[in-house]
């Protein structure tokens, strides 16, 4: 009886003692689990004081997501930039050649830091996707054949800025492409604006040398938009005037007039002062339909390095090509009862 006894209180301390053991190891565990949680909701806190605010709500897998979508499109806007570059007459070493989509790829121009700290120092704006595909691909080198101004010069990253001193008139520079210099002319002299009434403080990127080619932002487009397209309707206007504007941008932009569309423009545009007297200029709807032009350019006028004289560029040519890219881009703005 005696042994029983003894030997059923053995049984009992043991199984107490496994108990006890697996008891230790579950809360042993438990407060590891616990840790671990804590120190990576730290983390993730501490990573979203890091990002824009409007991801911090997404959760870390969603976050990766668009951040893989994001570096997608990258390389596609690289890959599309790539193939635009290959058919441009680049200045090597003094020679004239092209240079394959593979060859550009193989260029080490801005990194993706760098280009994001461009748009800090301008401001924080969002520069456009193919114009930060182009610093990806070219360092700032004198490479483009372009009529007319011969070589364009390409700033680096160093050298991007609002700063253009050598340009005044910058509202009538963008105007003038969109209802032509000649209208613009007949509106300061039936309207009897002098030059600081009607040309208001923009600011236009400068991205070369030479002064001619600007990127101009959303903003500005808008802010210049709404000015002039109060002056077009103002009833002391002759209708002569207003008609030879509406003509000019029938000719080069179709039906839709482009002041209307720049009062909700969400685009950067590019602007190409060709003469400044008697003003010429032109306007793209992107960086990349510029560069579709300088390579046309070389196709319709001549071989590279060849300067047409005054006159010889054909000036139906340059509307229909306004037209042919501009139509697509304002065909969403027909029937906005703008």
């Amino acid at each position: 009886m005696v042994f029983s006894v003894v030997s059923c209180i053995r049984h009992i301390v043991d199984d107490f003692t496994v108990v006890t053991a697996f008891l230790f190891l579950f809360c042993t565990l438990s407060i590891g689990w616990i840790a671990i949680q804590f120190f990576g909701l730290f983390e993730t806190y501490q990573d979203q004081e890091n990002i824009p605010g409007n991801e911090r709500a997404f959760p870390t897998t969603r976050r990766d997501e668009r951040r893989a979508r994001e570096i997608r499109a990258a390389e596609k806007d690289v890959n599309k930039m790539a193939t635009m570059l290959s058919r441009q007459w680049t200045d090597i070493y003094e020679e004239w050649a092209r240079r394959s989509a593979h060859d550009w790829k193989r260029q080490r121009g801005a990194s993706a830091a760098q280009v994001s700290a461009l748009e800090q120092v301008l401001g924080y704006v969002e520069l456009p996707r193919d114009y930060k595909a182009f610093l990806h691909l070219v360092g700032g080198i004198e490479f483009f054949w372009n009529s007319g101004h011969r070589n364009i010069l390409f700033h680096d990253l160093s050298k991007v800025s609002w700063k253009s001193t050598a340009v005044k008139q910058h509202a009538h520079l963008l105007v003038s492409s969109t209802i032509g210099a000649a209208a613009l002319h007949d509106f300061l002299n039936e309207l009897r604006y002098d030059n600081t009434a009607a040309s208001l403080p923009l600011h236009l990127l400068q991205v070369e040398s030479s002064l001619r080619i600007f990127l101009v932002d959303p903003a500005a487009c808008q802010k210049v938009a709404l000015f002039w397209w109060r002056v077009l309707h103002r009833s002391d206007l002759s209708e002569e005037v207003r008609r030879r504007a509406e003509q000019y941008w029938v000719d080069h932009f179709g039906s839709v007039c482009p002041l209307q569309a720049m009062m909700v423009w969400h685009n950067w545009v590019v602007l190409e002062v060709r003469k400044l007297s008697p003003m010429e200029t032109r306007l793209y709807p992107s960086f990349t339909h510029f560069l579709d032009e300088v390579a046309n350019r070389e196709e319709v006028e001549g071989t590279p390095g060849w300067v047409p004289e005054s006159g010889v560029v054909d000036e139906a040519r340059l509307a229909a090509d306004d037209r042919r890219r501009w139509e697509p881009v304002l065909r969403r703005y027909a029937s906005s009862g703008l």
